[in-house]
């Protein structure tokens, strides 16, 4: 079966929403095991660090991630 795509703003949003009212109590830490993590997207939405499975990154993932740890993520 298959889903349509949700729309990425409504995401940030929502996971903004959720981070920070976790974040109010300390660090929020956002894991993946997926490919193609948007790294970028949660950055956005206020995620302090985000973990993945590094045996699945992309050249253009690892883009984003070097831009992440630049950034302080």
């Amino acid at each position: 079966r298959t889903y349509r795509a949700v729309d990425r703003q409504a995401v940030e949003s929502a996971l903004r929403d959720v981070l920070a009212a976790a974040g109010e109590d300390g660090t929020t830490l956002v894991h993946s095991c997926a490919p193609e993590v948007p790294v970028a997207l949660l950055r956005r939405a206020g995620a302090d660090g985000v973990s993945l499975d590094f045996s699945l990154l992309t050249e253009r993932e690892e883009e984003a991630i070097g831009e992440a740890v630049e950034g302080g993520t």
